[in-house]
């Protein structure tokens, strides 16, 4: 399975969700290196250097980044709305299941 490099703006539930599935997720809380507004650059220099994609919402400038630094594991950039519908889609996935159980199906 990929590992994965959440940038520090990547939502926590979806990182905690990622995890429920099995998928290694490090933060840049977690490396020690959130809040220092740190260059884009770096974010995927760092990715790199621990062999993980980047998780970020920020797509417009790190797909500018894959031209100049293309020997990275992935970008995945995806936006709030995609994140919330994911969000809505699990939340709904698990009141039904949660019904089915009240109503002992």
């Amino acid at each position: 399975m990929t590992l994965l490099y959440g940038n520090e703006n990547f939502d926590q539930r979806v990182i905690e969700h990622l995890r429920n599935l099995g998928y290694d997720v490090l933060t840049a809380r977690e490396a020690g290196k959130a809040n220092q507004r740190i260059p884009d650059e770096q974010v995927l220099e760092f990715a790199i250097a621990e062999n993980r994609a980047v998780l970020t919402f920020n797509g417009k400038d790190f797909f500018k980044l894959h031209k100049t630094i293309p020997d990275h594991k992935d970008i995945v950039a995806c936006t709030y709305i995609q994140i919330m519908n994911v969000l809505r889609s699990e939340f709904m996935r698990k009141l039904r299941s949660t019904e089915n159980r009240w109503r002992g199906n």
